[in-house]
């Protein structure tokens, strides 16, 4: 990194797997943080700085003293062995959230007052004689606040030498309560004590100098117990080596992370000296895996050598990423957050955000001693450098779970953010993989933004990136029960062109904020007692609320029974509910009794869609409204066996794509191709009716409807074979009045029905070419934003292609009219709507819908749970943010159905989310 360069030019790309492992391992087993698939932190939510006052939400007014308010804590701990209450002695010291101690408080019982405690955010730590060490964040006013305390135990042994003398090394104990490592010295005779060890299970290991003992796993500790384990140390190995590029120079202050196996908390860690060597150990084992990273470099992840030959790891030099980020009338924001996210050269993900910085930042510092804990010991210095212990990640800077109990979420935090713009709003992210990656800014006061796919190539230096964060508004209300009381509740708010989930939970009146939004919101609420529900809110640069959120019924229940065609029950069955709710849904899945019985409670209020499964057998879906009982029935599958032939040689038809969609209240999609020889074979399915669609390069869309009967006899279903016509090729050019070519137009060759008509766009020569088109005389249309509009018929021969068209448009092709012409990317959800006809109904469907199951001819009724008027409508509800599938009511054939349809970017040109026509 240059002097010039922008805070924040170094990025720690996607975590190693040992280090992603370590980390994950250290939530799991404390429950301190949230931790995301690519291993990297959850944000907790924190208030913005600008949200004080009442529902800890409100614009904030002049600075002012902050209230006092008092807290009392409880401690719950377990009963003495003869069944009386302990005792209780200790401290509890109150910090700030920057580590400040404010307060430290004698323990003396099971209750402590704590008094004239400003409002805010603090930590408060608990040491009880007796009991492990417990740290909660909390967040005042609060009345109460309740520490279980976990009985420790002792850990205690001996190290031996070789020839089995004692011998004196350093011990390091890692596992479920005690994280990171924590390290002390044996005494001279090879005795040591590890005391106030939580019960749980462990792993420990002694070193002295190149001796080393194997690692004794799966110490299971009983609370208030001791356990005695002996180490014996061997001669172990080291592992040498050098990290270079890609020209083979080395590459200094590389840092080195070595494990036995992928996944091992006993990892040891080094930085490459000048000329790029290093030196680690010692091992017990020859195999070692070795994570490796450097600045402005492509980290190797779990690189395997072997102790007994010089080991190379050569790194990539990575691609650099410049940028500003600005509001919308120009002016830069600095000490905004930057993410790059998405998918390396190899396909695996990549993320690197504030959060992974702040865990670099974690690890180097990890080679200090933790506060609280015996000091680790170094290592001899080696020929090619010293090497030193790295015990696993440090959680103890990163707030605990319980800091989302508050009432307000706001933008992540990183107490040691690297990934910020400077104060002229640029930014630098060096160090990244060959692959394609979009870049999130988010600022306080803002709206996230989100870039465009960028493609990167090794090396690779991209300039002048621009992302401009809209004005951000703010979601609040409140969460009641079923009888209007405030409700306890958790909620998580998923955000458009935010990855980042947001938590809370509601305050002491029910209510919750979110600020710095935008766009669509999804809020996830759970409240204890009843079940999930979902909310879709749209804000569009203004505050949404104040809400009202009421919890279901919690003593709603729906029993399901499932049964087989005669009637029996069928035992181990899974049945699938999810609501049909406006969101992403909260499937569930319960398995069926003995007598294929079970329950859903608390049931949500809303319709739900409930499917049964079992390997024997097949179903359909049924929705539930309202009823308390519903049985399933599930049936034997049978298979449909054909086969696609040439009208013309009756020759097979290779490659072929057939669909069958299920007719009737509910859709299905089954698809597949088909062989050399032109058969086709769909199992499982279901008896009932379809829609069969074939398409195959070459030849016309084929369309029919298909009733599948149970055969009398067996399970196979063979249908004649399905002619496919040879289709013509139609092409052409596209001109203006002028007789000049026109880029953009789109060209449309109606067959019988809509379904399948078929498109093409003309390119920068106003060339169109469409294949496929069976014979017969045909209606083509051509239309453009400025050159106009013109519908043609043209007959089209079985045995030749018709020569090449010229079609006139009626007026001037305008330069600028072109250029605003080009496809826009847009988000929809992939229909073509009729605006004539109410209700709407689909004209064309392309993309995630036709996968879904619309056809056309539906009739949208609601999307999302709102009423669907006239297609400006329709249009208007099938935008939305990318993670939120449009949950979409039909009309079909006289009956209501349901479809989750994904939403998806592509070009409004190609009928993406349009209500044209």
């Amino acid at each position: 990194m240059t002097p010039d360069e922008p805070r924040g030019s170094s990025v720690a790309p996607r975590p190693s797997r040992a280090r992603a492992w370590l980390l994950a391992l250290g939530c799991a087993l404390l429950g301190l943080i949230h931790c995301d698939p690519s291993g990297l932190a959850r944000p907790t939510p924190s208030a913005s700085p600008h949200a004080t006052g009442e529902g800890e939400g409100h614009a904030a007014a002049a600075p002012s003293p902050p209230p006092s308010s008092p807290i009392r804590i409880r401690f719950d701990a377990p009963l003495a062995a003869d069944g009386t209450e302990r005792s209780l002695l200790g401290t509890v010291r109150i910090e700030t959230d920057e580590g400040e101690l404010l307060r430290e408080v004698e323990v003396r019982g099971a209750t402590l007052a704590v008094v004239d405690l400003p409002e805010g955010a603090y930590m408060v730590r608990a040491h009880v004689a007796g009991f492990a060490r417990e740290a909660r964040a909390i967040r005042t006013p609060r009345d109460e606040l309740v520490i279980a305390l976990t009985p420790i135990a002792r850990v205690a042994g001996r190290v031996l030498a070789p020839d089995g003398s004692p011998h004196g090394a350093s011990v390091r104990i890692v596992g479920s309560g005690i994280w990171p490592a924590r390290e002390i010295e044996a005494r001279e005779d090879g005795s040591f004590v590890f005391e106030d060890v939580p019960a749980g299970v462990y792993e420990l290991e002694a070193r002295s100098g190149s001796l080393v003992s194997p690692p004794r796993r799966g110490l299971d500790v009983a609370p208030e117990s001791s356990s005695f384990v002996e180490l014996r140390l061997g001669e172990g190995s080291f592992l040498i080596g050098r990290v270079v590029d890609r020209r083979g120079r080395g590459v200094a202050l590389a840092e080195i992370v070595a494990s036995i196996g992928t996944i091992s908390p006993s990892a040891q860690g080094g930085v490459s000296q000048p000329d790029g060597s290093f030196r680690v150990g010692p091992f017990v084992d020859e195999r070692v895996h070795l994570d490796v990273r450097a600045d402005g470099f492509v980290p190797s992840s779990s690189s395997a050598c072997s102790t007994g030959t010089p080991c190379v790891i050569t790194l990539s030099e990575g691609a650099t990423l410049r940028g500003r980020v600005v509001d919308e009338r120009g002016a830069t924001i600095a000490d905004a957050w930057i993410e790059v996210q998405g998918e390396a050269s190899d396909r695996s993900p990549f993320a690197a955000s504030p959060l992974a910085s702040s865990l670099d930042t974690l690890l180097s510092e990890a080679r200090r001693p933790a506060r609280g804990l015996e000091p680790a010991a170094s290592l001899e210095a080696g020929g090619l450098g010293v090497t030193t212990s790295v015990p696993p990640i440090p959680l103890g800077p990163i707030e605990p779970l319980e800091a989302a109990s508050e009432a307000s979420a706001s933008l992540p935090t990183a107490a040691h953010a690297t990934l910020r713009t400077n104060a002229s709003g640029e930014f630098v992210v060096s160090g990244l993989p060959p692959g394609r990656f979009e870049v999130i800014a988010r600022a306080r006061g803002f709206r996230a933004a989100r870039s465009a796919r960028i493609t990167l190539v090794s090396g690779q230096r991209r300039d002048g990136l621009v992302l401009v964060l809209g004005v951000g508004g703010s979601v609040f209300g409140t969460v009641l029960d079923e009888r209007g009381r405030a409700a306890d509740a958790r909620i998580e708010a998923r955000i458009e062109d935010d990855p980042i989930p947001r938590y809370l939970t509601t305050g002491p009146r029910g209510d919750f904020r979110i600020d710095d939004v935008g766009g669509s919101v999804l809020l996830y609420v759970v409240g204890e007692g009843h079940a999930p529900l979902e909310r879709i809110v749209r804000v569009e640069g203004r505050d949404e609320g104040p809400l009202t959120i009421r919890l279901g019924d919690p003593r709603r229940r729906l029993l399901a029974r499932v049964v087989d065609a005669r009637g029996d029950p069928v035992a181990g069955a899974l049945v699938r509910f999810e609501t049909l709710a406006a969101g992403t849904g909260a499937p569930r899945v319960l398995v069926a009794d003995a007598n294929g019985e079970l329950e859903l409670s608390p049931a949500p209020d809303a319709p739900l869609l409930v499917e049964a499964s079992d390997p024997r057998f097949v179903s359909r879906p049924v929705v539930v409204r309202g009823d308390d009982r519903v049985v399933l029935t599930l049936e034997e599958p049978v298979t449909l066996d054909t086969s696609l032939l040439d009208d013309r040689t009756r020759l097979g038809v290779a490659d072929a794509e057939v669909t069958l969609r299920c007719l009737g209240g509910l859709a299905c999609v089954r698809t597949a191709r088909s062989d050399e020889h032109g058969a086709v074979r769909i199992e499982r399915l279901a008896p009932g009716r379809y829609a069969l669609e074939a398409r195959a390069s070459g030849y016309a869309p084929h369309e029919e409807r298909l009733d599948l009967a149970r055969p009398r006899r067996g399970r196979v279903i063979e249908r004649p074979a399905i002619a496919l016509t040879p289709g013509l090729r139609v092409e052409g050019d596209v001109v203006d009045r002028l007789g000049r070519t026109v880029e953009g137009a789109e060209v449309t060759i109606a067959s019988a029905d809509d379904a399948a008509a078929l498109t093409a766009r003309t390119d920068d020569r106003g060339h169109f070419a469409i294949a496929g088109v069976p014979p017969g005389r045909r209606s083509i249309a051509a239309s453009h934003a400025s050159a106009g509009a013109r519908l043609e018929t043209i007959a089209i021969r079985d045995d030749r292609d018709p020569a090449p068209l010229v079609i006139r448009l009626p007026d001037r092709d305008d330069g600028e009219a072109r250029v605003a012409d080009r496809p826009r990317r847009e988000v929809g959800i992939g229909v073509e709507l009729d605006p004539a006809r109410a209700p709407t109904v689909v004209t064309r469907v392309s993309g995630p819908s036709l996968r879904a199951g619309v056809l056309v001819g539906d009739a949208i009724l609601a999307i999302d749970g709102e009423e669907v008027g006239d297609a400006p409508a329709a249009r208007r509800l099938m935008r939305g943010a990318l993670f939120l599938p449009a949950l979409v009511e039909l009309r079909r054939g006289g009956e209501r159905l349901f479809l989750r349809v994904p939403r998806v970017l592509e070009d409004v040109g190609s009928a993406q989310g349009s209500a044209s026509r």
